[in-house]
């Protein structure tokens, strides 16, 4: 498969070294459950990548078609563990997604999970500025955390949120805060329901990845997805 980053026109060499962080970040990951590239090629004024072909639906398309039912449990939880598995290998890596949503994720014919897109992505640097010179996109607001709705740049433990968002709206049917930024449920203090048939540890677990706030977040996505 191709992916076209650009086509037509001048191409700024800043939007060039970001397609080219974007081609590194993907292709830095061999994992089952993120989606693999091959090569960055240009054919003129056309800039674009090969990546494996996949056989599917996005994730988002799975939800809506069941939506305003919940998936079955047994599938949502293989697939969260997929989806946890896929960003833990990413993040041990060094690299954050920074927009992690349903539309990011392809399910296969098969059932396999797998990661698309990290052009929000960065490889995250140990002491990274959060209003870097060319910070990353702020994700989309509905799976932003309050940080990156407020400017900051994206870290792990806003990939943990946007997780939490996708792990909840699987086991529900619905988006934790019907769809709301999470600056605006926190402002508005909206309250989270529990889903039912979670266990009292997968519900802090859950409402922990849900935290406003980073410190409450503070926790690798493996270590999350065994609580």
């Amino acid at each position: 498969a191709l992916k076209v980053l650009h086509a037509g026109g001048e191409c700024s060499e800043q939007a060039l070294a970001n397609f080219r962080l974007e081609f590194h970040c993907a292709q830095v990951l061999s994992h089952r459950n993120i989606v693999n590239v091959y090569e960055l090629d240009r054919d003129r004024d056309v800039l674009f990548f090969t990546m494996e072909l996949l056989d599917g639906e996005p994730l988002s398309n799975v939800i809506e078609r069941l939506r305003p039912a919940a998936m079955r449990r047994s599938q949502a939880w293989q697939l969260i563990q997929q989806l946890g598995s896929g960003l833990a290998h990413a993040h041990e890596r060094g690299v954050v997604h920074g927009d992690l949503k349903p539309r990011n994720i392809f399910i296969t014919r098969e059932g396999e999970l797998r990661i698309l897109d990290f052009g929000a992505s960065f490889m995250a640097a140990p002491s990274p500025s959060e209003h870097a010179e060319h910070a990353p996109n702020y994700g989309t607001p509905a799976y932003a955390s309050c940080e990156q709705l407020e400017g900051r740049r994206a870290d792990p433990r806003d990939d943990l949120y946007a997780l939490a968002c996708i792990c909840y709206e699987l086991l529900t049917g619905s988006h934790p805060f019907e769809s709301r930024p999470a600056t605006l449920a926190r402002d508005y203090g909206v309250s989270l329901v529990r889903p039912q048939g979670l266990t009292s540890r997968q519900w802090r677990a859950l409402q922990k990845g849900l935290s406003w706030h980073r410190a409450g977040r503070s926790i690798s996505v493996r270590s999350w997805m065994h609580r």
